[in-house]
């Protein structure tokens, strides 16, 4: 309703944490582990404010799949990676990555939050393609977003 926020808790934010990072990725080339983080416009933003999500530390060029769920988990998958959010919903956003080789991968998504995100919340996590990974790819960290 009026006046909902999405609050995040990022650097040294005084918000109350709705945004949290949790498990482990698993590496890509060079042993290089993917990250997975949110941002914001404003230190607490209410609906309509824009959020962002950012995944950086990947192979540059390659093909990132952000899966989203409902719940925070963790499935092992093999090679030390693990499926960190369940069940999955929605679609999965397929997203070329930006910069050229190990570490050098990033993309920002931006959106705003809606009214209707009120009361809602997501988990999601990011699966950069690689041949070099065990499993086809390297894993982000989960990223749990919550809509208050």
């Amino acid at each position: 309703g009026a006046g909902a926020q999405l609050i995040a808790l990022i650097g040294g934010n005084p918000c109350i944490e709705a945004t949290a990072t949790y498990g482990a990725g698993c590496a890509g080339q060079s042993d290089i582990v993917p990250t997975l983080a949110a941002s914001s416009s404003e230190p607490c933003p209410q609906v309509g404010a824009s959020v962002g999500v950012a995944i950086g530390n990947a192979l540059g060029g390659a093909t990132a799949l952000l899966v989203f769920g409902l719940n925070r988990t963790s499935v092992p998958l093999g090679g030390g990676c693990a499926l960190l959010v369940a069940p999955l919903v929605g679609p999965t956003l397929v997203l070329p990555l930006g910069g050229a080789g190990p570490g050098n991968g990033t993309l920002t998504l931006n959106g705003v939050v809606p009214p209707a995100a009120a009361g809602v919340g997501v988990s999601m996590q990011a699966f950069v393609l690689d041949a070099w990974s065990p499993i086809g790819a390297a894993a982000t960290n989960g990223l749990e977003l919550t809509f208050l």
